[in-house]
């Protein structure tokens, strides 16, 4: 699910499922992937350095995707631990 949805790479997705044990994802983790793709979508989007359109809309939909899992992990399906969203 990280690799299809947020564009992680493979060693990045097993190394926290690793650390989290199982299919979830930190907080921590959760936010550092809105925060990049976010920075990167506002280079992208850069008027004075034109760059291919279908990354542009790539990154911009997986930031999406990764603010809203970590919006729906933290208010709406957070665990007692507090520390970590379920992925599936």
């Amino acid at each position: 699910m990280i690799l299809r949805h947020l564009g992680v790479t493979q060693a990045e997705a097993v190394k926290n499922c690793n650390e989290e044990y199982g299919a979830y994802i930190s907080y921590k983790a959760m936010r550092e992937y809105f925060e990049g793709y976010l920075d990167k979508s506002i280079r992208l989007s850069d008027p004075k350095t034109p760059q291919d359109p279908q990354e542009l809309a790539r990154v911009r939909t997986a930031c999406v995707k990764s603010y809203l899992l970590y919006l729906v992990g933290c208010l709406l399906f957070g665990n007692k631990s507090n520390k970590r969203i379920e992925l599936i």
